[in-house]
């Protein structure tokens, strides 16, 4: 083939390039739209488990009336924890801090602020982690029907 007879199917690769890339990038916002969507803010832990418990377990209005002050308390529990697990770390720095030389206090900070970034970056790059998905739902957000688990002896 001479050079000539080249550029049609130059063109035509181009052309596939381009639609498949305009098609991804519309796939890929409609599918962001739906993760932003169904985020997981701390204010629907208490209405996502409520929803889960009353559906796997077909509760009556009178047990999920029951059920929900027992979330409500546990989701205010956990918030205290990670809060308490925020302050303890905090301190083991401040403490480490003291120990070091001015040297290694510059150096320790700066991998303290090289650790917070790589959380960051990981957390935002990965989405919600595996403890934050409800039990039986996949990464994709398809859920899975596990059987429950065998009776005790």
């Amino acid at each position: 083939m001479s050079g000539t007879r080249l550029w049609p199917v130059w063109l035509i690769f181009a052309g596939v390039f381009l639609a498949g890339a305009v098609t991804g990038g519309f796939v890929s916002l409609r599918i962001a739209n739906k993760l932003v969507e169904k985020s997981r803010g701390p204010d629907q832990f208490t209405p996502r488990m409520m929803e889960r418990l009353s559906e796997g377990l077909e509760l009556t209005d009178e047990q999920r009336a029951e059920i929900k002050p027992l979330v409500d308390k546990a989701w205010e529990d956990l918030r205290i924890r990670r809060r308490e697990s925020i302050d303890a770390m905090k301190a083991m720095e401040a403490a480490i801090s003291k120990v070091l030389t001015p040297e290694q206090k510059a150096h320790y900070d700066e991998m303290q602020a090289k650790q917070r970034e790589h959380w960051k970056e990981m957390t935002e790059r990965r989405g919600p982690t595996r403890r934050d998905r409800p039990e039986g739902e996949r990464e994709g957000g398809a859920r899975r029907d596990t059987p429950p688990p065998p009776p005790q002896p």
